[in-house]
C-alpha cells in the first residue's frame, strides 16, 4: 500500500510529516485530510485562531507533492449547498461545453452539406466540359 505524508502549512508555518501513513489510494488519503481539516478547523475556531490559511499538502513517499488541500475547501464543503464550488463550476463549465459542442456538430453538419454540394457542382461542371470539349483521338 502506498504511504502518504500530510505535511502542514500555515501562513509561513511549513511542519513535513515525517512517518505518514498508508492508504489504498490518493483519494482515500483527500478523504482522511478533509476529515482531519474538519476537525483542526473545529480546534482552531475553539482557540479563536483563524484557519482559513491552513493547508494540507500530501505527498508521497519520494516527497512529492500530489495533491494541496487548503483548509477553505472545508468551509465550502460547509455551505449550504453542499456541492464544493469547484464542482458547481465544473458543472456549469460542462453544460456550457455540451451546448457549445451541439452549435459545433450543426455547424460542420452544414459544412458539409455545402461540400458536398460544391463537389457536385463540380463534378456536373466537369462532366459537362468532358461533353462540349472534343476528345482529340490521335
Amino acid at each position: 500500500m502506498p504511504r502518504y505524508h500530510f505535511n502542514f502549512k500555515e501562513a509561513q508555518r511549513y511542519s513535513v510529516d515525517e512517518e505518514g501513513i498508508e492508504f489504498d489510494s490518493l483519494e482515500h488519503a483527500y478523504l482522511n485530510a478533509v476529515s482531519a481539516a474538519r476537525e483542526i478547523w473545529h480546534e482552531r475556531l475553539k482557540t479563536r485562531q483563524d484557519p482559513r490559511h491552513c493547508a494540507f499538502e500530501i505527498t508521497d513517499a519520494a516527497g512529492r507533492v500530489l495533491l494541496e488541500l487548503p483548509f477553505l475547501e472545508v468551509l465550502e464543503a460547509c455551505r449550504r449547498d453542499s456541492r464544493p464550488v469547484a464542482t458547481r463550476t465544473r458543472f456549469i463549465d460542462a453544460a456550457a461545453n455540451a451546448r457549445r459542442m451541439r452549435q459545433l456538430v450543426r455547424e460542420l453538419a452544414e459544412q458539409i452539406r455545402t461540400n458536398e454540394q460544391a463537389i457536385r457542382r463540380a463534378r456536373e461542371l466537369v462532366d459537362r466540359s468532358k461533353r462540349l470539349a472534343p476528345i482529340n483521338s490521335e
